[in-house]
């Protein structure tokens, strides 16, 4: 019997990062027509020098780095994705082109990347549906020379999945479990794994503080090892 049937339901792999892109965008626009209105010269100034680069292939972008390596997924006919990398030189690639599924898992969207090159995803296991993040380190080989893709380490059955900007420079993974509860999507734990392995698990509930928000969910990971979700922030190591 499949152990993950909720993922059914799951949110979509991109759809649920453009959501949150989407409020993001509309509280700058906010303070920019804001800023406009208070002074009108700047709705006359020139507009700035841009350069669009289409890069079509059905491909959705979540993330780019300073070398101008962009991550996401490609959307196929289906409604499935494949994780997906774009580069100047090379062009649209799946991250499977790069290095090989684990065995009996597809990867169905990266979610962000580093300047390393390093890329953070989620994986599916076919057998029972339920998802994983995934690490791609174009450094990391195996014995034959052959680079490899590594599933981010899990303690019960049930969703991970990372977050929306998941992998800081020193290659760690920030990450979470997630279950649908009373027809809401909750969070349980989460985690942060490091290049050695060292796997750090924290319980979200921990941070409720009365009177305040149900902190939830992880966003972004610095190189301090500090990492935010709603309405909380966590220092890995203080005291």
């Amino acid at each position: 019997m499949p152990r993950c049937l909720e993922t059914a339901f799951a949110p979509d792999p991109i759809g649920d990062l453009e959501m949150k892109r989407f409020w993001k965008i509309s509280a700058i626009l906010c303070v920019l027509l804001h800023v406009i209105d208070a002074n009108q010269t700047l709705a006359q100034s020139p507009p700035a020098n841009y350069q669009i680069l289409w890069i079509g292939g059905n491909f959705r972008a979540v993330n780019v780095n300073n070398a101008q390596q962009v991550v996401g997924a490609v959307a196929n006919p289906d409604g499935s994705y494949d994780a997906a990398v774009w580069t100047e030189q090379d062009g649209l690639v799946l991250v499977t082109t790069l290095a090989a599924a684990p065995v009996g898992y597809e990867l169905e969207a990266a979610y962000g990347n580093n300047e390393a090159g390093q890329i953070v995803g989620r994986a599916r296991e076919l057998a029972t549906d339920c998802t994983i993040p995934f690490r791609y380190d174009p450094a990391t080989v195996s014995a034959t020379g052959e680079a490899q893709v590594q599933l981010m380490t899990t303690f019960d059955t049930g969703n991970y999945t990372p977050a929306t900007d998941g992998i800081n420079e020193l290659g760690d993974v920030l990450y979470h479990t997630f279950t649908l509860e009373s027809g809401r999507w909750s969070s349980r734990y989460a985690m942060v794994e490091t290049m050695s392995g060292d796997v750090f698990r924290i319980r979200i509930s921990d941070f409720k503080v009365k009177g305040e928000p149900t902190p939830t969910g992880v966003k972004s990971i610095n190189e301090n090892r500090q990492f935010v979700g709603d309405y909380y922030r966590l220092t890995l190591g203080a005291t």
